[in-house]
């Protein structure tokens, strides 16, 4: 799957090797890597085995989030242009491309 980011610090944080000074907690962090990692995997969001949308929770905005724990989550996008439709909701197996929005924590 391809994936983009919405600021270069998002990148940095989802690509860090190790632990650096973070305002993430550190289980957090492991989990966005671990989701991170499964998005680049994976084909296609059909095929993520954590953190994929179900098609009604995506609405208009084509957005939705997954739990990393300690009150934090990540914000995702799907990030066609034209997103794939399947008998009248986001067919997930077509979908290829998502970008990483946000990392929301306890104090917003």
């Amino acid at each position: 799957m391809e994936i983009s980011f919405a600021t270069p610090q998002l990148k940095e944080t989802c690509l860090a090797r190790s632990v650096q000074t973070s305002p993430i907690p550190i289980n957090a962090l492991n989990a966005l890597h671990v989701l991170y990692n499964a998005m680049r995997n994976a084909e296609h969001l059909d095929e993520l085995p954590l953190g994929s949308p179900e098609p009604a929770d995506l609405k208009e905005s084509l957005e939705w989030t997954v739990d990393l724990g300690d009150q934090f989550q990540v914000r995702l996008r799907i990030a066609h242009l034209m997103p794939p439709i399947k008998n009248g909701t986001i067919d997930l197996g077509g979908v290829r491309r998502v970008q990483v929005i946000a990392i929301e924590g306890p104090n917003g």
